[in-house]
C-alpha cells in the first residue's frame, strides 16, 4: 500500500490571533463622551515567518495524528481503505499554505525550510513552483542537500534542473555530491527506459560520470547508511556490469545433485535463472 502524505489544517485561531481580537479597540466597549469610530480587528495575528511556519508545521502533525488514531480503530481493512481515501492529510492542501509563507518573507531564512518542505512532500504544480524558486533564489544555501537526495525518484524537469543548478552552484560538497548521485540516478533509470539508443546511451554516459565523480570527490560525504561513495559504487556496477544486454556476471554454487556449477560454463546456451528464498 502506497502511503499517503500528511495535509494541514490551516491555523487561523491561534493563541495570538486570540490575543489580538480580544484586545482589539474595536472589541472593547465604547466610551462615554469620546470617538467611538475604531478600525476593524485585524483579520490575522500579527506572527513572524517562523511562527507561522511553527504553526503550519504543528497543524500538519496534528491531522497526521488524528488520523493515524482513526486508522488505528478501524476494524476491518474496507474501512482503513476508506480513510485513507476521505481522511488520509494531503500535502498539496499545504503545500500553497508553505509557498505563502516563503513568498511573503523571501529573505527570511524560515522561506527556504517552506520550500523544501514542499518540493518533499508536495507534487504537481506546487512541488514545480518550490524547486523553480529555490534553484532561481537559493540554490547555494547548505539546507538544500537534505532535499537533493529526495529528487532522486522525482521525474519532473524542474527538479531536474534544480539537481543540475546545485551541481554547478552550491559550494558544499554535502549539496553537490548529493545532487550529482541523484541525477546520477535518475538519467540510469530513464537510460533504461528510453527507447531510442542513441539516447539511452547519451543518458547512460552522463550518468556514469556523474557517478565516477561521486565515488572520487564526494566518497566520504556520508549519504544514507553509508557513504555517497559506496552508494556511486553499487549504482555504477549495475550499470557497467548488470544491465540489458551485458554479460552476465559469473555465478557458482551447488546443483540439486550437490554438484559444483559454474554458470559460464553454460555459455552460448539458453539459461533460466530462477531466484527464490524462504524466510
Amino acid at each position: 500500500m502506497k502511503r499517503p502524505r500528511p495535509w494541514p489544517l490551516v491555523p487561523w485561531l491561534t493563541p495570538a490571533l486570540l490575543i489580538a481580537i480580544a484586545i482589539s479597540p474595536a472589541a472593547a466597549p465604547a466610551q462615554e463622551g469620546k470617538d467611538t469610530k475604531k478600525e476593524p480587528p485585524t483579520a490575522k495575528a500579527d506572527l513572524s515567518p517562523a511562527e507561522r511556519y511553527r504553526d503550519a508545521l504543528k497543524a500538519i502533525d496534528k491531522s497526521m495524528q488524528e488520523f493515524m488514531t482513526a486508522y488505528r480503530a478501524a476494524k476491518t481493512q474496507e474501512e482503513r481503505q476508506k480513510l485513507i481515501e476521505s481522511k488520509y492529510p494531503d500535502p498539496n492542501k499545504s503545500a500553497d499554505l508553505m509557498l505563502k509563507i516563503a513568498e511573503d518573507a523571501p529573505k527570511d531564512p524560515v522561506a527556504v525550510e517552506a520550500l523544501v518542505w514542499v518540493a518533499t512532500n508536495a507534487r504537481g504544480p506546487a512541488a514545480d513552483k518550490a524547486a523553480k524558486v529555490l534553484a532561481k533564489d537559493h540554490v547555494q544555501d547548505p539546507r538544500i542537500a537534505s532535499l537533493c537526495s529526495r529528487l532522486a525518484y522525482d521525474d519532473s524537469p524542474q527538479s531536474e534542473q534544480l539537481l543540475r543548478e546545485v551541481i554547478a552552484r552550491n559550494p558544499g560538497a554535502e549539496a553537490k555530491g548529493m545532487a550529482c548521485l541523484a541525477l546520477g540516478q535518475r538519467l540510469k533509470r530513464a537510460s533504461e527506459a528510453e527507447a531510442d539508443k542513441g539516447k539511452a546511451d547519451a543518458k547512460s554516459k552522463e550518468a556514469e560520470a556523474l557517478l565516477d565523480r561521486v565515488a572520487g570527490e564526494f566518497a566520504d560525504v556520508k549519504g544514507g547508511r553509508g557513504t555517497l561513495g559506496e552508494s556511486a559504487k553499487n549504482i555504477l556496477n549495475d550499470l557497467r556490469n548488470l544491465g540489458i544486454g551485458k554479460t552476465a556476471p559469473e555465478i557458482a554454487g551447488e546443483d540439486i545433485d550437490g554438484k559444483p556449477l559454474k554458470l559460464t560454463d553454460y555459455r552460448g546456451k539458453v539459461v533460466v535463472l530462477d531466484f527464490w528464498g524462504d524466510w
